[in-house]
């Protein structure tokens, strides 16, 4: 078992019904085969910088994360 399959036990154990994160660009091709969908992209300025992410979500009470 991976540590994501671990965390989506955890949470669904706690009663929830999704997942969200704040992917970067090179983590998104991860998280999209983990089932993740892209909602927005982001922009954060951190020290005169501007870090692009994206927000994702996966719904954990899929065909395989039913309740």
């Amino acid at each position: 078992m991976g540590l994501l399959t671990t965390v989506e036990d955890a949470i669904r154990q706690q009663g929830h019904a999704r997942l969200t994160t704040k992917a970067s660009l090179t983590a998104l091709p991860f998280f999209e085969a983990q089932g993740f969908v892209i909602i927005r992209a982001q922009e954060v300025k951190r020290r005169g910088q501007v870090l692009r992410n994206l927000r994702t979500e996966k719904d954990l009470n899929g065909i395989d994360g039913a309740l």
